[in-house]
């Protein structure tokens, strides 16, 4: 998809993160699984996110991790720490 977007002449970069399922939505996508969709940048609306997988407009449920121009510069990272947590 970015390539066809691209090929228009129309800015659009690769995002990866979240959507939060809902039971009445019908999504394709894995519930637990990082999701992807792309954003175009449109005249006169600024920056649309579509999520082809999904038949989707990004809306509130797609939740923003990385963004990058191309997939390897936007995977969402963990990150683990040693810190350690006091009850008391």
């Amino acid at each position: 998809m970015i390539a066809m977007v691209r090929e228009l002449r129309i800015p659009c970069r690769y995002v990866s993160g979240y959507l939060f399922h809902r039971v009445e939505d019908q999504d394709r996508s894995a519930e637990d699984a990082t999701h992807a969709w792309v954003e175009a940048l449109l005249p006169g609306l600024s920056w649309v996110g579509f999520d082809p997988t999904n038949n989707l407009i990004a809306n509130q449920r797609h939740i923003r991790v990385a963004i990058g121009a191309i997939t390897p510069t936007c995977r969402p990272r963990v990150v683990f720490s040693k810190a350690k947590r006091r009850a008391n």
